[in-house]
């Protein structure tokens, strides 16, 4: 007996109803996953833009992800895009209240923005939804700083230092309150250890910077603000404490430069204002003096004390 061998053909419909029998069993999820996690992977490549417009389409392709908003609002939150930062957790918030680290970023854009109760708000439900949620405690007090309640943020960074003794940016927001209450020495103590654990983060060599200027170690406080501009650039406050630092070395015409540098980046910047101001005194041009150190109080009224006897002998200058 011969036996044949017959290749069995699928009808071309059974095929096409195969596929649109698993196409109709993909959720909107299931399309919107491949470019959340491509978005996350450009977000690590140091890619902001393409993160954020392959999250923009995960959004697109299912508007109920509660994930997808909340991985956007990171690259908004990082190009300073305050805004709809706060638009993409609220939105994450309505779809999922639950997720403590939502309320903890939109508490951080809330801050940005000067929405201080807001972001006291968010940050305290952060804590409230996960009580060992170490970054709310850190950011809470920083808020509370601005606020002006040392006491509160001083406990909120030494809380999240006590969570995880690793954590670096608890030390150096620990080290700003210092700089608030001019713990100079303390400044330095929280700043190195940040330094020790974290060598590439600008803002321990920034506030580092702060406090050995306000310990004589001037070329040592414009090392480290360099240090902490080379690594991040836009930090307008590495320009506002080198300002002070030159300005303290005569060099008057480096210090007007750190401090436009500083205004350019943050236009509202109180301080920087008053650092040119003082920087234009002493190379005797009283009017730029004069502008500056008014625009200084404008913006910060309680600057005004400091300020005030610079604006007073640019004005007997001028009229002379």
């Amino acid at each position: 007996m011969t036996t044949t061998t017959r290749a069995v053909s699928i009808p071309i419909v059974i095929l096409c109803g195969t596929a649109l029998g698993m196409a109709a069993s993909l959720s909107p999820h299931d399309y919107a996953d491949p470019y959340m996690r491509e978005g996350v992977a450009l977000y690590e490549r140091g890619d902001i833009k393409g993160g954020i417009a392959k999250l923009t389409k995960a959004i697109e392709l299912d508007p109920k992800c509660a994930e997808a908003y909340s991985l956007r609002s990171i690259g908004y939150l990082k190009n300073f895009n305050y805004d709809a930062a706060i638009d993409d957790c609220t939105k994450s918030i309505e779809l999922n209240p639950n997720a403590a680290v939502v309320f903890c970023r939109r508490g951080m854009a809330r801050g940005q923005k000067m929405d201080l109760d807001g972001a006291l708000a968010d940050s305290t439900r952060a804590i409230e939804l996960d009580p060992k949620f170490m970054e709310a405690y850190c950011d809470r007090g920083l808020v509370r700083l601005m606020k002006r309640d040392f006491g509160g943020a001083m406990a909120d960074c030494s809380k999240a230092i006590e969570l995880n003794p690793k954590f670096a940016e608890a030390y150096v927001n620990r080290g700003t309150i210092r700089i608030q209450t001019a713990d100079w020495d303390g400044v330095m103590t929280d700043c190195t250890k940040a330094i020790e654990l974290d060598p590439k983060f600008y803002k321990a060599y920034c506030y580092r910077g702060a406090a050995r200027s306000e310990k004589g170690d001037l070329d040592g406080s414009i090392a480290d603000c360099t240090k902490a501009i080379d690594l991040e650039p836009r930090f307008a406050e590495s320009y506002f404490y080198r300002s002070m630092a030159r300005r303290q070395k005569s060099d008057y015409d480096g210090a007007i430069a750190d401090a436009t540098k500083a205004v350019s980046i943050w236009p509202k910047y109180a301080g920087a204002y008053f650092a040119r101001g003082m920087a234009h005194d002493g190379k005797g041009d009283w009017q730029a003096a004069l502008e500056d150190l008014s625009k200084s109080i404008t913006l910060d009224p309680p600057l005004q004390s400091k300020a005030q006897p610079w604006i007073d002998l640019a004005q007997k200058s001028l009229t002379r």
